[in-house]
């Protein structure tokens, strides 16, 4: 479980978030939406950089990051995987040799062969596994980075603004697929959106940042996505 109580961080005498406190289950899907993508992002980078200033605690399973020793701290960060608009695909290579990439750092490359081929079905983009980035779409692209951050069987997905340029029908099939993700393979996904016309009609839990500030009562919308 992901546990945030009390969390206030700052920049250059600016507050980021004040006085943050949720819980997010294991195998929870949450948005965040602010219309300051900044706060939003916030929340993430507090959980993978524990060595950030703030007050209150952030915590997984119990677990604060900041009190453990260099090995101990990195198999925390391990739980995590991020998925970005701004960490790319490395050019020179194929859309299967980017998603093994992660494994082999972490010595995990039989796991991740074992894996790639379910993840590339479930993200549509089998055809493209021999494919460089620069021959995919924008949405295939970004599929692709959603692909890659669960290749190596993180804890938690963190996808930082991975609808923003996107056109609403390609924003949407984004977020299937992290609703796939999540369902298929359990795994938690914590999802920031600055745009929330997006993402209110989904049946899944939003955490508003106003100000800097969640609001008293996290929203769940209406219904679910078909």
């Amino acid at each position: 479980m992901i546990e945030f109580s009390g969390v206030t961080t700052s920049y250059s005498y600016e507050f980021f978030l004040r006085n943050i406190s949720f819980e997010l289950l294991n195998s929870e899907f949450a948005f965040i939406c602010s219309e300051r993508l900044c706060e939003a992002n916030a929340i993430l980078k507090l959980l993978v950089m524990p060595e950030i200033d703030r007050e209150g605690t952030v915590e997984l399973d119990g677990i604060d990051a900041r009190k453990l020793s260099g090995k101990e701290k990195a198999a925390y960060l391990k739980k995590f995987a991020i998925a970005s608009d701004r960490i790319g695909l490395v050019p020179n290579r194929t859309l299967y040799e980017n998603l093994l990439m992660p494994a082999l750092v972490t010595s995990q490359a039989q796991q991740a062969k074992d894996r790639i081929s379910d993840v590339l079905s479930i993200s549509g983009l089998r055809s493209k596994a021999r494919k460089c980035p620069s021959e995919l779409s924008a949405l295939e692209e970004r599929k692709a980075v959603i692909a890659r951050a669960v290749i190596s069987s993180p804890q938690a997905v963190l996808a930082s603004n991975l609808m923003g340029s996107l056109e609403i029908v390609d924003s949407m099939e984004i977020i299937r697929l992290l609703f796939d993700i999540n369902l298929y393979y359990g795994v938690c996904v914590l999802a920031t959106v600055d745009t929330p016309s997006i993402i209110k009609s989904l049946d899944k839990r939003i955490l508003y940042i106003e100000n800097g500030s969640l609001r008293h009562k996290p929203e769940r919308s209406a219904r679910a996505m078909g």
